[in-house]
């Protein structure tokens, strides 16, 4: 048998052996989420390229089902890494205008906004930012403007519009927890 061959049919067993018990490590690691499907799928052949390419240290290799284990456990943490990492920018992205996104946080605050003693709460709210980001608030959130809009009359970039709204956001969905417990608890 060649060398070649030989190669194959070691891949191939190990493949046949192992493919579903790394899938099934990788999925409990996710806990199961269907997101990472995609992203587990690509560990998985990524593994067995990867044995591919080092057959000669494999073959002799004391416990190859570990080391498939051990690899695609590592390249998992890395893809998972870059994967998150690219959907935390995602938010701070110019190039995709997220107007969908925004509309979706404008319209969970707005629908906040109209509920039982909104006033009293918004005015608690209000209270707790800087001028700058009271403007914001007024500007985006009461007014409706736009990103876009608001960079425009304010002299500042967009990025610096979408990351002052982004943390607004937070400052208000924290405060709206707060004070949440401090209503039902007397705090």
């Amino acid at each position: 048998m060649t060398a070649t061959n030989e190669r194959d049919k070691f891949i191939t067993e190990l493949y046949t052996l192992y493919a579903r018990t790394l899938d099934g490590h990788c999925r409990a690691y996710v806990g199961y989420a269907g997101e990472y499907d995609g992203l587990i799928a690509e560990c998985v052949q990524e593994t067995f390229l990867s044995a591919f390419s080092r057959y000669e240290a494999l073959k002799d290799h004391p416990n190859p089902r570990g080391w498939l284990i051990q690899t695609c456990h590592h390249r998992l943490l890395n893809a998972l890494r870059k994967y998150r990492r690219a959907r935390r920018r995602e938010g701070y992205s110019l190039d995709r205008q997220a107007e969908e996104g925004e509309d979706q946080a404008l319209s969970s605050i707005e629908r906040w906004l109209a509920g039982e003693a909104a006033k009293e709460i918004e005015d608690e709210i209000l209270s707790l930012l800087t001028d700058q980001e009271r403007f914001t608030y007024t500007e985006h959130f009461k007014k409706g403007k736009s990103i876009r809009r608001i960079a425009e009359e304010s002299g500042k970039s967009e990025a610096a519009v979408k990351s002052s709204v982004a943390r607004l956001r937070k400052k208000i969905k924290a405060s709206k927890i707060f004070m949440f417990w401090q209503n039902l608890f007397g705090i």
